[in-house]
């Protein structure tokens, strides 16, 4: 089948969505629809060699067969069913428009097939997909190098990857208005049990509509590797390719010599060379392009299998991360380095070239998960009978990660009892009460009775240093050991930095302002911490030292411009293959990223440079305990002031309170005809500001509500909020 293109109808839709999932499930369902178009090519099938012009574009193809729709045989789904042939020709007259040759940057090609195929444009080969390209006298009996599964009729549901054919190879093809588009389509075998290929094609030019999420924005370019001097990690699958969230079995090879000698796809395999389990992960980030995924090593029976990989410490569990919204490819390892030069562990990096079932994806890093182990967080690791007594008291590792309520990382969802479950939360409850609590800066009774403050003091300094847009409400890990070793909760390790250092999807990052006094952040308590003119006094402190040396400009910027000239070869081929620099994607603040690498690099030490500036003249200002400016202008002499955001809200609503004096606040909720719907307590609050994030999803009716605040059974306000799907 052939497709063509449904550009306006994404972008009239997709253009106005915020939402990445389902700008996804939109383009998906436009390409199933678009199977059904009438498109005439001629095709000749593969049991007798094609003539050697076949592909040229005066080649007479009279005798050849007319066909509409997708080719095939063996799954029933074909518009066009052949007898069983290990290879099928397809010669289509591509015809182009003036308009679309106006500064045409490239053609953008996207085919389902099984098992693989070579293109020809104007009788020059353009692209080559599972063929053993030292080949150079293949037959209508040449088979493919690996066998691949045809996707759309199977439902997957990540969409093809395109491929992007640059102007100048288009020009040395003769491209113009009138052309021919050929393909030779091989089976993995002579009589293989199903063959199948379909195609559409797009022009990328001025008019070329680019978005992360769309499906003609999935494109990379064929860019062949002679060697490199990163290691190089190899995946293969079986002809499903892999599953996203449920895992598939694979195999992985690493091509990892010593430093200072290059890596070539003929060289043996050094640090592994074995099965794994293979998934994809990330939230917003598993509907990019490009796919991280999580790897688990195996033995032969599926078991894990320890190894020591790159010179880490011997484990199973590992991210290949693959940056993609951060252009600069190094803002993870950025902010993972400032950590180390505090002390502290965090997961161990190393860059990597990764090729999946032949295909090669550019430059990724593979990265240490985090996980009880005593390489990696050292706690103590739970078991299933640990139910009881100092036995239960740790050890954990909690947090946030996408969501206002604390999420349990360790035990996994899988392991953990109830009165694991019961321990952790009510333990976190417990904490939050007595940050809330009037005398939650007592030494002995008040928070720091629960939390390391120096722990907490350096995941801020860092999180601020590049300030983390996600930091304390996403990707934010905390750990708790048992109580014999050690009671209080402790922050990090660090993770997630791409939406950091001046850039971020959605938003502006300014050079100015505390991440932690957004009013979204709300899941740590912060701003009540920074009453405490202690915990001011120790982070500026532990700031001014740490800029002496630690992250001084000087150490900051020297490792920096290191690591880019040491990856320099690595992001230049990763930018061929995802020939992305410089689009001006919908919604993202492009303005915040270089037209070039140089370009992003400039605008990220320049955004760094300024943002620890204002930092440094700003730090000691902390000393004063931290009061919302709107709170004091519209107090004007009132006793207390509350109001509540956002308004119009979904699930949750944040109250917001002022008090000139300490005592308990009720939140009331009633609807229009006031009937009392919700009621909520807080109490033993001491004076200053407070924030307290609150559950509505019970109130499941769209609509206008009152929210009623007293203090003490004296009303604060009275505000009127509404409630949207």
């Amino acid at each position: 089948m052939i497709i063509i293109q449904y550009k306006s109808f994404i972008k009239t839709i997709a253009g106005n969505l915020r939402g990445s999932i389902f700008a996804l499930i939109i383009s998906f369902f436009a390409l199933i629809n678009s199977f059904g178009q009438d498109i005439t090519y001629k095709y000749l099938v593969g049991t007798t060699a094609p003539d050697p012009n076949w592909k040229e574009v005066n080649f007479n193809d009279s005798s050849w067969l007319v066909g509409t729709g997708s080719i095939g045989y063996g799954d029933g789904d074909d518009s066009i069913i052949t007898d069983t042939t290990p290879s099928v020709y397809i010669r289509y007259k591509l015809t182009a428009k003036k308009w679309d040759l106006t500064n045409l940057k490239a053609l953008l090609l996207y085919a389902d097939f099984d098992d693989g195929y070579i293109a020809y444009l104007n009788g020059k080969k353009v692209l080559s997909v599972n063929m053993n390209d030292t080949l150079t006298n293949l037959t209508n009996l040449t088979t493919t190098i690996r066998s691949h599964e045809a996707e759309l009729y199977r439902n997957v549901f990540r969409p093809t990857q395109g491929f992007y054919i640059a102007a100048n190879l288009l020009d040395s093809c003769n491209f113009d208005t009138t052309n021919i588009l050929a393909f030779e389509v091989h089976n993995d075998s002579i009589n293989g049990s199903d063959l199948s290929f379909s195609f559409k094609y797009q022009f990328y030019n001025d008019n070329f509509y680019y978005n992360y999420f769309t499906y003609d924005s999935r494109f990379i370019q064929q860019v062949p590797l002679d060697s490199i001097d990163i290691p190089i990690i190899i995946i293969e699958t079986d002809e499903y390719g892999f599953n996203f969230d449920t895992g598939r079995t694979a195999k992985m090879g690493i091509i990892n010599n010593k430093f200072g000698k290059y890596n070539k796809l003929s060289d043996a395999y050094t640090d592994y060379n074995g099965r794994i389990s293979l998934k994809g992960r990330g939230n917003r980030s598993r509907d990019y392009p490009k796919v991280s995924f999580r790897i688990e090593l195996q033995d032969s029976a599926g078991n894990n299998n320890n190894v020591s990989i790159f010179g880490m410490p011997k484990e199973n569990d590992f991210i290949l991360y693959g940056p993609y919204s951060d252009e600069s490819l190094i803002r993870d390892e950025i902010a993972f380095t400032f950590g180390r030069w505090l002390g502290y562990y965090e997961p161990r990096t190393r860059f990597c070239e990764l090729i999946v079932n032949g295909r090669d994806v550019g430059l990724y890093v593979f990265t240490e998960t985090i996980k009880p182990n005593k390489n990696r967080v050292n706690i103590t690791k739970l078991t299933s009978n640990d139910n009881s007594g100092v036995e239960l008291t740790g050890g954990y590792i909690f947090g946030y990660d996408s969501g206002w309520e604390p999420k349990i990382f360790y035990p996994s969802s899988d392991n953990i009892t109830q009165e694991q479950k019961d321990y952790i939360n009510g333990y976190v409850k417990k904490l939050d009460s007595i940050i809330y609590d009037k005398n939650f800066m007592d030494p002995y009774t008040g928070y720091r009775k629960y939390i390391d403050i120096e722990s907490l003091a350096d995941f801020i300094i860092v999180n601020e240093a590049v300030y983390n847009r996600e930091a304390y409400i996403q990707s934010t890990y905390m750990v708790k050991d048992r109580d014999d070793r050690n009671a209080l909760i402790k922050y990090g390790p660090l993770w997630d930095f791409d939406n950091s250092l001046g850039y971020a999807l959605y938003t502006d990052i300014p050079v100015k302002g505390w991440r932690f006094a957004d009013p979204e952040v709300t899941t740590l308590q912060l701003m009540r911490i920074f009453q405490d003119t202690g915990f001011c006094h120790l982070f500026a402190r532990r700031w001014h030292n740490y800029r002496q040396y630690a992250i001084s400009n000087d150490a900051i910027f020297n490792f920096i411009n290191k690591l880019v000239d040491t990856l320099r070869p690595a992001i230049d081929r990763n930018y061929e293959i995802w020939p992305i620099k410089g689009l001006a994607d919908y919604g993202y603040h492009p303005q915040n990223k270089g037209k070039t690498y140089d370009e992003e690099i400039t605008k990220l030490n320049n955004w760094l440079s300024a943002h620890l500036t204002w930092i440094d003249e700003n730090i000691d200002k902390l000393y004063v305990p931290l009061v919302n400016n709107k709170f004091i202008k519209d107090l004007n002499g009132k006793t207390n002031f509350a109001f509540c955001y956002p308004n119009p809200f979904k699930d949750h609503i944040t109250l917001a309170v002022a008090l000139k004096s300490s005592g308990s606040i009720k939140f009331e909720v009633y609807d229009i005809v006031g009937k009392k719907l919700k009621e909520v307590e807080y109490s033993n609050l001491c004076t200053g500001e407070n924030h307290f994030r609150i559950d509505m999803s019970d109130i499941r009716e769209a609509g206008m509500y009152i929210v009623n605040v007293t203090k003490d059974n004296l009303p604060v306000v009275s505000q009127r909020v509404v409630k949207i799907k």
